[in-house]
């Protein structure tokens, strides 16, 4: 079956006659994807021989009638949104074409069963509404349109706070903020906890690319409900560094560089907003600080993420206040290029170096100095 980049609506409404379930999602699908600002959309043979033709299972070709032959190929669809990806997305399509009266016709879709499946776009799975701002491209569910445009306003005004801490940077973002949980679910990974993490940033680049030339998704967590007004805005600036800052960093970037940074930029200006673990401030109060910076192994871990989330911020924090906003830029873009294995002895070495070169101090000592000051901030709350 030939594939073409332009497909008509009405012509996909004459293949699928008899087929209301798929028919209606198509339709969707169509409605959804003229909203998106594409300068690239077409299909092309699969990638690699994973993705060769397919096995239809027989629990779906019981529920084909009258078919005298069934093809399932496996195909890569390529993508790019006008303005945003510098290279093009690859997708993963596998559809199920079934042979009807001498016709090939699109019959279902087995994507998502594949294993190697990655992930859900938002427009595969409802109807969305999209907004543009000036240097934000926002998805939402249609359910909420009423919110789009002050979604976009939020996004542009996120980005510019960003790019007022990093000037130099990528400063143009695509936020999917949909219903959807499977969407939120596959861009953070399958075997990730879902409620654990508000948003997530992550890169779809072709795997030629650069990491300046990789294609980022800042995609917000569905069941998150922010206490108060500032929490949308926050999360926005923390997940925009990491676009800001995404090609900056190397292998070895220690993790609590990465969100701390992140964190401290998404909180600039009104760090009582910050949430810090209570377990910080008791640990704090009784001298029971480590006297090292949480591990990148670690960092996500269940028991710890909340608690190294709130050191990472207090580090940067703590610099601003003591050495100054410019020691703070200094000391990310050191450890940013550190090179290596993470938490490696390399590692180690190099985060070392970064702290003697900024501060003139062992890191040993600047952790002294930044335990101290989190006893005297930082207060337990019963």
């Amino acid at each position: 079956a030939e594939l073409v980049e332009e497909r008509d609506a009405r012509a996909v409404d004459a293949l699928l006659v008899g087929e209301p379930a798929l028919l209606a999602h198509q339709r969707m699908l169509f409605a959804n994807l003229r909203k998106l600002p594409f300068s690239l959309f077409r299909f092309g043979p699969a990638d690699s021989e994973i993705r060769g033709d397919h096995t239809v299972p027989v629990t779906i070709l019981s529920q084909l009638t009258d078919q005298q032959g069934v093809y399932s190929p496996g195909i890569t669809l390529f993508y790019k949104f006008r303005g945003y990806d510098q290279v093009p997305v690859d997708d993963q399509y596998v559809p199920i074409f079934l042979l009807r009266s001498g016709k090939w016709l699109l019959a279902g879709d087995q994507t998502s069963s594949q294993e190697d499946y990655r992930w859900v776009e938002p427009w595969d799975t409802e109807p969305i509404v999209v907004g543009t701002g000036h240097h934000s491209l926002v998805v939402l569910s249609a359910s909420d349109a009423k919110r789009l445009p002050a979604m976009v306003a939020q996004a542009d005004v996120a980005l510019a706070k960003v790019a007022a801490m990093w000037p130099v940077g990528t400063h143009n973002a695509i936020l999917f903020d949909t219903r959807n949980v499977d969407v939120f679910a596959t861009y953070l990974g399958s075997s990730v906890p879902t409620g654990e993490y508000d948003g997530i940033t992550r890169a779809l680049g072709a795997g030629a690319s650069t990491r300046a030339q990789d294609d980022l998704r800042v995609v917000a967590n569905p069941s998150y409900d922010p206490p108060g007004s500032s929490g949308i805005p926050a999360l926005l600036r923390h997940e925009f560094t990491h676009v800001a800052k995404w090609a900056d960093s190397s292998d070895g970037t220690p993790l609590w560089a990465t969100e701390g940074i992140a964190e401290y930029t998404a909180y600039r200006g009104h760090p009582t907003d910050q949430r810090v673990s209570v377990q910080i401030g008791k640990d704090a109060s009784k001298g029971r600080l480590s006297k090292t910076l949480p591990t990148t192994k670690s960092f996500y871990a269940d028991a710890t993420a909340y608690y190294d989330y709130g050191i990472a911020w207090c580090t940067f924090e703590y610099i601003s206040e003591r050495y100054t906003e410019t020691k703070v830029r200094a000391l990310y873009e050191a450890l940013a290029k550190v090179p290596g294995t993470p938490d490696s002895a390399a590692e180690h070495a190099a985060e070392g170096k970064a702290f003697q070169s900024v501060f003139h101090l062992s890191e040993a000592s600047f952790v002294k100095g930044l335990n101290a000051w989190i006893k005297q901030v930082i207060r337990p709350v019963n």
